[in-house]
């Protein structure tokens, strides 16, 4: 099913070669959510993201809620959050 036009979406992962091949991705970067517990996406801007799905990698996480915290950082006010309350 396509896309509406003008949809972007943006891929994280450790797959470079998964990463090129979808065709979804209006843009990617290759990063290991492992990496550690300080997760910061600095190369999105807070507050500029309408959705975000983590699908599979999430059971493989050694910080999950290092990943959640941050996704909920970059999400538009108003927008799906996550279904947990997420504090420090």
């Amino acid at each position: 099913m396509p896309l509406p036009k003008g949809t972007q979406v943006t891929g994280i992962g450790m797959n470079e070669d998964e990463l090129k091949a979808n065709e979804a991705y209006t843009e990617w970067k290759v990063y290991d959510l492992n990496e550690g517990e300080n997760q910061e996406w600095t190369w999105l801007k807070e507050d500029s993201l309408d959705l975000v799905i983590c699908t599979v990698s999430i059971d493989y996480l050694i910080y999950p809620l290092a990943v959640l915290k941050e996704s909920y950082r970059l999400l538009k006010p108003g927008t799906l959050h996550p279904p947990a309350r997420l504090s420090s």
